[in-house]
């Protein structure tokens, strides 16, 4: 599969961005779109996670249903990541 990257880094005293871009020539998906970011907030540290694919493989009919299901199964392992990060730095 070929694929072409972008990436996006900015690290300041203040905050932390990171984007990534990817676009696909394969048949399973278009294109995908992460950004992260870190920056202090009251009295610790706001972290967000932004992702988004886009594909043509889904039909118009049956999008809102694959949604629901892509959300589901990406939400977990994700909230368990950040759990898991939040845990190793308290310590």
């Amino acid at each position: 599969m070929f694929s072409l990257v972008h990436w996006s880094l900015l690290v300041r005293p203040e905050f932390a961005f990171l984007s990534e871009r990817t676009f696909y020539a394969s048949h399973t998906y278009n294109a995908q779109q992460v950004y992260f970011g870190v920056m202090p907030f009251e009295e610790g540290v706001m972290v967000f996670y932004l992702n988004r694919t886009f594909t043509d493989k889904v039909d118009i009919f049956a999008r809102s249903v694959a949604h629901r299901i892509g959300r589901g199964k990406v939400a977990e392992p994700i909230r368990k990541t950040f759990e898991s990060l939040k845990a190793s730095m308290a310590h």
